[in-house]
Formats: structure tokens, sequence, C-alpha cells
């Protein structure tokens, strides 16, 4: 029972330290274990919520897509200001 606890903590803090959005001109690419690509041309709306215990933004896509960020990533309010700068203002 307890290396099954050991091995969940591993996990969790692999999947944390591996977590990384990367905002280019034309994509955003949010990475862990796995890679999802965004079109940034697809973006409709972002916004900031307070969360039961911190801060997340949430960027919702065209298509009916979200992902959640949350705030301890390095850089979290400089990413949520670059998409917001990409967002097409019609």
């Amino acid at each position: 029972m307890l290396s099954l606890f050991v091995i969940c903590i591993v996990c969790v803090s692999i999947y944390i330290y591996r977590y990384s959005i990367s905002v280019g001109d034309e994509d955003l690419v949010v990475s862990s274990f796995t890679r999802k690509r965004f079109l940034v041309s697809n973006i409709t709306e972002i916004h900031v919520d307070r969360g039961r215990y911190s801060p997340y933004a949430t960027i919702q896509f065209s298509n009916g897509d979200k992902i959640s960020v949350p705030s301890y990533i390095d850089g979290f309010d400089k990413l949520v200001a670059l998409v917001r700068s990409k967002l097409d203002p019609a």
C-alpha cells in the first residue's frame, strides 16, 4: 500500500515538473506526458478565475475546447498577457 502511494507521488511530481506551455505566432502547445497543439487563431477567450487555493486561467477555443492553466507555472502573468495580446479584436 505504501509503495502505491509513493508511486502516485512520483508520477504527480513528474507531471508537474514536465508541464509546459509554449506560445508561438501560430500555435499554442501544452505538453507534459503528451503534447496538444492548438491554433492561436482559434482562441476566443481567456479569463483568470480565483480557484479554491490559487488562481488559474481558462483558455477557450472556437471549436469548444478549453484548457486550464494553473498559476504555479513560471511566467503565468506573462502567459496571460501574451495570449490576450494575440486575441483577435474582431
